[in-house]
């Protein structure tokens, strides 16, 4: 299966996604020529993306609260590497800006059954944040500067690609909510100005 097909088909997954939260955003809330909409639901995906993240000690980052989900910094890496391959590099063909993180963040399928050994030397939390920056950097200029609708391109008919990036970061925040639970109380750190959850809260 083709990497378009593949990305069409999730785009039309998370569309419906989408539309099951009427408290956020969505395609028809937002146009592809909206750019400042559009903007805004980035900065706004990202910033709770940092809130959860936020909620994970140093120490826990690897940890894998649930067996047949990815560790916990996979996700981390993931959500900028996806918009990374999606929109800047397929859909408007500029070159990676880390490629070895691009492909080692590229897919976020769990694997299918509990894994035995150490796997794969994930690189540090600062180095995967640092990248994120960068991320965010490339992909609001796209969101400023690109065109992000064409007739010509499969992947930006009706601006997909940006769609496709805008509600993939939303489903995986669904993901990180329900990881989160099975953490052990132990495991997390305080949110805010409120102290970690004790077990006997």
């Amino acid at each position: 299966r083709s990497i378009r097909r593949e990305i069409v088909r999730m785009a039309r997954n998370l569309a419906s996604f989408s539309r099951r939260r009427s408290n956020m955003p969505t395609r028809s809330s937002a146009g592809p020529d909206d750019r400042d909409a559009l903007i805004a639901w980035y900065r706004r995906n990202r910033r709770r993306s940092e809130e959860l993240f936020a909620l994970i000690p140093d120490g826990s980052w690897l940890d894998r609260p649930i067996a047949l989900r990815n560790p916990i910094g996979f996700y981390e890496g993931h959500i900028p590497a996806f918009g990374v391959n999606t929109l800047w590099k397929r859909a408007l063909a500029h070159p990676g800006i880390r490629p070895d993180y691009e492909v080692l963040f590229e897919r976020g399928i769990d694997p299918e059954e509990a894994p035995s050994g150490t796997g794969p030397a994930w690189p540090s939390r600062e180095d995967v944040r640092a990248y994120a920056r960068q991320a965010d950097d490339a992909l609001e200029h796209a969101l400023r500067e690109e065109p992000l609708a064409s007739p010509d391109n499969p992947l930006l008919v009706r601006g997909e690609a940006v769609f496709t990036v805008l509600e993939h970061e939303v489903m995986h925040q669904e993901t990180l909510h329900y990881m989160w639970r099975r953490l052990p109380y132990d495991r997390k750190g305080p949110r805010g100005s409120l102290p970690a959850p004790r077990p006997d809260a």
